[in-house]
């Protein structure tokens, strides 16, 4: 016997959640290509340090404004579907779009500065705000798993649950890449610099 169910209330309640958790997203991204912009160092290796820093978090930034996309349309087509086909109303879900632009980096390179107490700190700064990020898809897909059990019961549930998996366990393999990435260039600029 197969049941089906979707609990208009819970689904938007879940929607409700996914979008503070994709806004709380979005500010971690905004401060962190901030942050690989605006680190105070100066002259030539500077620019090409900075531009590559925020670089990746601008291409990280998109990348998980593409899944939060896929996992509001999955969700929004498949609790839609089961929903009219019970009787009721579409369902729609549509998260914040994650507009995170390149910034401008200060291009002086008249003046070589280089301090090591701003280096590390935006390197335990990359790697809070990518825990922050990493902790927020994850509870999202805690909170999809708690649905299906009062809120969202059927096969619908299921195959949503299965893609939305799929998708929250891409990202956190980008956010486990872009970390490593980014405080690795970090690392090695200390190294080049003399300061660890």
């Amino acid at each position: 016997m197969t049941t089906k169910q979707t609990d208009r209330v819970l689904i938007r309640k879940f929607g409700e959640d996914g979008i503070q958790l994709f806004d709380e997203i979005e500010a971690q991204l905004k401060e962190l290509v901030i942050e690989a912009a605006e680190v105070p160092y100066r002259g030539a290796n500077a620019l090409e340090f900075k531009t590559k820093c925020a670089t990746h978090a601008v291409n990280f930034a998109g990348q998980c404004s593409r899944i939060m996309q896929a996992i509001s349309a999955v969700v929004t087509e498949n609790t839609t579907y089961i929903a009219q086909a019970l009787g009721g109303e579409p369902i729609t879900l549509e998260p914040p779009a994650i507009a995170v632009e390149m910034p401008s980096i200060d291009a002086d390179t008249s003046v070589e500065m280089a301090e090591s107490a701003p280096l590390v700190t935006l390197r335990g700064s990359v790697q809070s705000r990518c825990d922050a990020v990493e902790a927020a898809f994850n509870e999202n897909m805690s909170n999809l798993q708690a649905l299906g059990n009062e809120g969202w019961i059927g096969p619908e549930y299921d195959e949503t649950l299965g893609e939305v998996s799929r998708l929250t366990t891409s990202i956190v393999e980008e956010v486990n890449q872009t970390r490593t990435v980014m405080m690795t260039d970090i690392s090695q600029q200390l190294q080049a610099l003399g300061m660890e």
